[in-house]
């Protein structure tokens, strides 16, 4: 997202993914992975300014360097499987969802 209230527009987005995935039943038995995926992606898909919300935030596979830093530092440092951010980078503010990692 971009703009001055971009961050704050991500950490909303980030609780609305995590309330969709979990569902009515609570968090009790954790996330499931898809559902987190598809919710990611759902929302990618609405609210994403990057050319990569027509594939649901997918960025597919890269490796290391070929992001800005603050991205790559997410990408292939942080945990798998739980949404990173808002990280700001010069292109805005992202939501990081790392799927898996080779």
């Amino acid at each position: 997202l971009k703009g001055p209230n971009a961050s704050k527009q991500c950490e909303k987005l980030k609780l609305d993914i995590y309330k969709k995935a979990i569902g009515p039943n609570g968090p009790q038995g954790g996330v499931d992975a898809e559902d987190l995926i598809n919710a990611f992606a759902e929302q990618a898909r609405r609210r994403s300014t990057c050319p990569s919300k027509q594939n649901g935030g997918n960025l597919g596979v890269f490796g290391p360097g070929e992001m800005v830093p603050e991205f790559d530092t997410v990408a292939f440092k942080e945990q798998v499987g739980i949404i990173h951010g808002p990280v700001e980078t010069q292109f805005g503010s992202h939501l990081i969802l790392v799927t898996d990692r080779k």
